[in-house]
């Protein structure tokens, strides 16, 4: 049954449901609003430039908070990133984005020490049940002889890949933190909030964030004392 992600037309919430026919009704969670799956339209995507090494990247058009440049790492707020070939004074213009609270960063996006995934279910046993992300490229999977992943998790749960998920974290020039979560090719993908996330996404954590890695599930906070 496929995947699909729709906005709601009423209060603009991002939304991922399986698809069953266009006939299948929708209600949405947040403001209650129900129609055909037809009448829900699809989150559209646009092309932004990165102001540094001017990279191009695809993000939704609805997305507002800090994106970081995956080239060369460069991190603003969305609004600094324009349209290829776009000016300045051409993007003061531009409609305002809706806020996507799925891409927003934690409490003022200061996170003043790297922060944990903490295990919080599961239907199999998992350790270590504490992950300490560390600076830079954290990928984390399923410990096995061909698993590549920085930080391998023992555990029997077969669906989580070997390398299910990519983290990095970022040290700003002001000593705060920021984690780029994405999926790294996982076989039965990521989700994060009851979110999943497709192939380019890019989300900054924040705490209270859960994070699902095949049938085990994991908490993001601020590091414990």
């Amino acid at each position: 049954m496929p995947v699909i992600r729709i906005i709601c037309p009423k209060c603009q919430l991002l939304m991922s449901i399986n698809k069953q026919n266009d006939s299948q009704r929708v209600k949405c969670p947040q403001c209650g609003h129900a129609d055909s799956v037809l009448n829900f339209p699809s989150p559209q995507r646009k092309q932004v430039q990165c102001p540094q090494c001017k990279t191009v990247l695809s993000i939704y058009a609805m997305a507002k908070g800090v994106l970081s440049c995956p080239n060369c790492k460069y991190q603003a707020d969305i609004t600094s990133y324009r349209s290829p070939g776009q000016s300045q004074e051409e993007d003061s213009s531009a409609d305002e984005f809706v806020t996507n609270p799925n891409t927003m960063p934690g409490i003022n996006g200061q996170l003043l020490k790297p922060g944990i995934l903490k295990l919080v279910d599961g239907e199999f046993a998992c350790t270590p049940n504490i992950i300490r992300l560390q600076r830079g490229v954290n990928t984390v999977g399923r410990n096995a002889s061909s698993s590549q992943a920085s930080i391998r998790l023992n555990t029997q749960d077969h669906y989580m890949s070997r390398i299910h998920v990519r983290i990095e974290l970022i040290m700003k020039s002001d000593g705060t933190f920021i984690h780029n979560l994405s999926d790294a090719g996982s076989q039965n993908a990521t989700w994060h909030n009851d979110e999943k996330l497709e192939k380019g996404d890019q989300i900054v954590l924040k705490p209270g964030d859960i994070i699902k890695l095949g049938h085990t599930v994991f908490e993001f906070k601020d590091e414990e004392k």
